[in-house]
């Protein structure tokens, strides 16, 4: 029987963020592609799906977001923890590196493992060991080196289809990084950030 990883994005709507419309999770997509062969993924979206508190069990629960979605992802993680204390939690993605820069990434303790940087290759490996029982042994954060976003996979469509028409649209991603040196935004310090890092 294969294994599940289940992605939980839970963003922080405001109506004047894109008018409250729901937006594809493509880091969700994204990594799903990328999970190994004897491994199946399900994405759990706050904003449209219903029923947090009767999910199923998956043998890991995968998050990710920005700093104003803390809160969201504390209480989705609180009712699953409930239901399901026996699976690992992990997060990562954007909150992440911007709580490190900030000395704040304590505020994510109460996940099993913290993903700094790319999960690409960081993912897959992790999910081999959890598969061969050696990922006791990871330490809590793990930080990754950027991933060259031109062997990228395509993202999951055949996950994405069946929940596509109740999202307004998605983005599509080209490339990684950004060449400007803005001082209010921490994304101009991300190893590599100036080197392109761009999809064919």
């Amino acid at each position: 029987m294969k294994r599940k990883i289940t992605f939980v994005h839970t963003p922080y709507i405001t109506y004047d963020q894109n008018y409250g419309v729901a937006l594809v999770p493509l880091w969700a997509y994204t990594l799903a592609a990328h999970i190994p062969p004897d491994w199946e993924a399900d994405v759990y979206n706050t904003q449209i799906d219903k029923g947090l508190k009767s999910h199923g069990f998956s043998d890991v629960f995968a998050f990710s977001g920005l700093n104003k979605d803390l809160d969201q992802i504390r209480n989705a993680y609180t009712i699953l923890k409930k239901n399901h204390p026996e699976a690992v939690f992990i997060v990562g993605g954007p909150m992440v590196w911007s709580m490190k820069q900030e000395s704040k990434i304590g505020l994510l303790d109460y996940f099993d493992h913290i993903f700094v940087l790319d999960g690409e290759t960081a993912l897959p490996d992790f999910l081999n060991k959890i598969a061969d029982g050696s990922y006791k042994k990871c330490p809590k954060e793990m930080q990754s080196d950027r991933f060259p976003i031109g062997q990228a996979k395509a993202i999951d469509f055949d996950l994405l289809r069946p929940k596509v028409t109740k999202y307004f649209g998605a983005m599509i991603e080209v490339s990684r990084g950004c060449p400007f040196l803005c001082e209010f935004c921490d994304v101009r310090v991300l190893p590599g950030n100036n080197r392109a890092n761009n999809k064919n």
